[in-house]
C-alpha cells in the first residue's frame, strides 16, 4: 500500500510551486483578454494557459482540503423546508464535506466528497456527485474546515 502521509508531504512542494507560479504571473494573466487581435494559435495558447491555471488552483484546493482533519461528524437529514442538514444544522450550498456510502464496485463503504447544490425557490437541493436516487436521510457525514 502507498504511504499516503509521505505522498501528502511530497504534494506540499507541488502546492508551493503552484503558489509561486500563480503569484508571479497573476497580474499578467488577469490582463489577458480576447480583443480580436490574437492569431488562431495565440488564442489556443491562451485557452490552454487558462486551463492549466484553473487546474493548478483546483489542485491547491484539493491538497488544502486533504490536509484538514475532520472537525465534525454526524448524520445528514433533510429539513422540513428541503434543506440538507448535518445534525439539524443546515449545510450551506457549495460547502464541501464527505458522506459515507456503500460502493457496489468496491464491495465496501467509502467516504466520498460532495457539496450541496444551489437551489432556486421551489427547488430541492441535492448532493452533487451522488445519484439523485440516493436518500440523504441517515447518511453519515463529516466536515473538514480550514
Amino acid at each position: 500500500m502507498m504511504d499516503m502521509e509521505r505522498l501528502f508531504e511530497e504534494l506540499q512542494a507541488v502546492r508551493k510551486a503552484n503558489d509561486e507560479f500563480l503569484k508571479e504571473y497573476h497580474s499578467e494573466v488577469q490582463q489577458l483578454e480576447p480583443d480580436g487581435t490574437l492569431t488562431a494559435e495565440e488564442s489556443l495558447e491562451q485557452e490552454m494557459l487558462f486551463e492549466v491555471i484553473d487546474k493548478m488552483e483546483r489542485m491547491n484546493r484539493v491538497i488544502d482540503y486533504w490536509g484538514r482533519k475532520p472537525e465534525k461528524e454526524g448524520v445528514i437529514s433533510r429539513g422540513a423546508d428541503g434543506t440538507i442538514q448535518l445534525d439539524g444544522t443546515p449545510v450551506p450550498a457549495l460547502e464541501e464535506f464527505e458522506v459515507l456510502l456503500y460502493d457496489k464496485d468496491m464491495g465496501q463503504e467509502i467516504w466520498t466528497r460532495t457539496y450541496v447544490s444551489f437551489a432556486l425557490a421551489g427547488e430541492t437541493p441535492c448532493l452533487v456527485g451522488l445519484d439523485k436516487s440516493v436518500d440523504v436521510n441517515g447518511l453519515r457525514a463529516r466536515l473538514r474546515r480550514a
